[in-house]
């Protein structure tokens, strides 16, 4: 459970402090946008450093991809949908939006902690 909880303690580091200062415009509605792959490399990179004081080195590797590909993929569509339909913050949508990406993201969690568990 330790695991799970240092997850989540990663992705409020990367999602809040981190992206704040490298990716500051909403730029994750492009696809291969390099800035946003920064943000998806340091979910990856503090996956893999966390993930190391509980498995192997190559295990280690893969849940950072595992981490980068689904971060990638849930905050793509979320931008993508903000900026298709001109969701802003002032509205509920933005709202149910953000709750959405960010249940994916606790999910994501949950399914590389248990990855790590059953193995």
């Amino acid at each position: 459970m330790e695991l799970f909880f240092l997850y989540c303690i990663k992705h409020t580091v990367a999602d809040l402090a981190l992206q704040r200062y490298f990716v500051s415009r909403s730029v994750k509605q492009f696809y291969l946008n390099r800035a946003a792959q920064l943000h998806y490399l340091h979910h990856s990179i503090l996956t893999f450093l966390v993930s190391l004081f509980f498995v192997d080195l190559h295990f280690a590797i893969l849940l950072g991809l595992l981490d980068h590909i689904a971060h990638w993929h849930i905050d793509f569509v979320k931008s993508y949908v903000k900026h298709k339909y001109n969701i802003v913050e002032s509205k509920r949508e933005f709202w149910l939006l953000q709750t959405l990406d960010q249940s994916l993201h606790i999910t994501t969690y949950y399914c590389l902690f248990l990855f790590v568990a059953t193995a």
